[in-house]
């Protein structure tokens, strides 16, 4: 890994570690599920043949799709942080940090 992407890792976890992020439930995954099936079964019934529109809409919720993944992602690591956390060395990353601001990268 190249030192100014460890070192913004290192930084990350530290405020990680300060102060952790909340876990939230599936349940709040529902409405977003529900919409989503909603606006597909909508737009294919207004735009019933295969055209540039049908493009257009894959590549929205492609893209809605990327970020549904990554609000998940986050949900699931802030729901496992709590037993993670013991096994962090709080002054082993501070230590390597500031070597690697000491090295300048």
């Amino acid at each position: 890994m190249h030192p100014s992407d460890e070192r913004k890792v290192l930084e990350q976890l530290l405020k990680e570690i300060d102060s952790p992020g909340n876990a939230s439930s599936g349940w709040s995954d529902l409405p977003a599920w529900i919409s989503i099936a909603v606006i597909t079964a909508s737009c294919f019934h207004f735009f019933g043949r295969p055209s540039l529109p049908h493009a257009l809409l894959m590549a929205g919720f492609f893209l809605a799709g990327l970020v549904y993944a990554q609000v998940r992602l986050r949900r699931k690591s802030a729901r496992n942080w709590p037993t993670l956390r013991p096994f962090l060395d709080r002054a082993r990353v501070e230590a390597r940090l500031r070597e690697i601001l000491l090295t300048g990268h």
